[in-house]
């Protein structure tokens, strides 16, 4: 019953379970994964051609080792065995919020079809033994879809009005915003060469998952000039 309600949060496409698997274990951990779940489990992370290959040697792997959808699609790396420590932002990512045993976030590029946003947002929060020396166990992991995200937070379908288009931003204090998705589609995304004000320009901060985001809502582009 609980999965069925997390199901029905239409802004997640995605949860997963991550454990932290020592190096010394991994073997005996893979061993047991294909006894109990999957025979072809294995760890794996992508070359420098996006290729997938085994994981390779580190201290503490991050494997997906369940994952479940409320989509029908699955972002194409996110699928069992992947090591998301492999992938240096995400591995910042897990480290701050197991040093900090608070709930944070990254982005991750998206391998979705039919989806306007370019990556999406990889919510972490650690699990740890209840018993001390509470060691780490792994992550719960959720996957936001961006599109489905503005919806959720504008409580609205911002592209059945032809006279408003929304972006959502990340905000980062030492780089430029990065544009993660336009309700409008890539082709009216916002142009973030120009300055984030204007009459009719709305702009909102919003602070999640130890991150700054933003919400602009704007005229379209190819709306006329009155």
């Amino acid at each position: 019953h609980f999965s069925e309600y997390l199901g029905q949060m239409p802004e997640v496409m995605n949860w997963a379970w991550v454990p932290a698997v020592k190096a010394e274990d991994k073997e005996a951990f893979e061993q047991l994964v294909h006894q109990q779940v999957d025979k072809d489990y294995r760890i794996w992370q992508e070359d420098s051609a996006g290729q997938p290959v085994p994981a390779l040697p580190r201290d503490v792997y991050y494997p997906v080792l369940h994952i479940e959808s409320s989509q029908s699609s699955l972002n194409g790396k996110l699928t069992p065995g992947f090591d998301l420590g492999s992938v240096e932002s995400i591995r910042a990512a897990l480290n701050e919020a197991s040093q900090q045993n608070l709930i944070t976030a990254t982005e991750f590029p998206s391998r979705r079809a039919n989806h306007n946003a370019e990556t999406d947002i990889l919510v972490l929060r650690a699990v740890r033994n209840t018993a001390p020396p509470r060691a780490l166990k792994g992550f719960a992991m959720a996957v936001l879809s961006p599109d489905t995200l503005i919806h959720t937070l504008v409580r609205a379908k911002p592209e059945d009005d032809p006279l408003l288009s929304i972006d959502l931003l990340q905000l980062q204090a030492d780089a430029p915003p990065t544009h993660l998705v336009s309700s409008r589609g890539s082709q009216d995304s916002l142009d973030l060469a120009k300055p984030l004000t204007g009459s009719m320009t709305f702009l909102r901060p919003i602070l999640a998952f130890g991150q700054t985001f933003a919400v602009v809502a704007r005229p379209p582009r190819d709306l006329p000039a009155t």
